[in-house]
């Protein structure tokens, strides 16, 4: 049936772009993607805590950095660790909770 396969491509559209539904929470770290100009930061946070970060999100909670799995901040999708002279660049001379605030702020997982 055409109208059940269109159903069930939307309904799979949706839970990919909520995060991929349950099995991608049980599956790993959420990767927190910050987009500045041509440049991609990643960030490890903690699946269990999806619920307080939406909540952070949606400016109904205070943020708190141990929802991140580690304080790395990795650049692009090569796995390496984010220089020094690039997070200053992006963020200017603030400490480290303050990127990943405005990382998880603004970015999308």
């Amino acid at each position: 049936n055409p109208g059940e396969r269109e159903k069930e491509r939307q309904e799979g559209k949706e839970r990919t772009m909520k995060g991929g539904g349950d099995k991608a929470r049980d599956n790993g770290p959420l990767v927190v993607h910050f987009r500045n100009n041509h440049k991609v930061l990643l960030a490890l946070a903690d699946p269990s805590m999806r619920d307080e970060i939406d909540k952070f999100r949606e400016g109904k909670k205070e943020f708190t950095q141990n929802w991140f799995m580690s304080t790395d901040i990795f650049e692009d999708r090569l796995g390496m660790h984010a220089s020094k002279a690039l997070l200053e660049s992006i963020f200017g001379d603030v400490k480290r909770s303050e990127m990943l605030q405005v990382m998880l702020q603004q970015g999308e997982y």
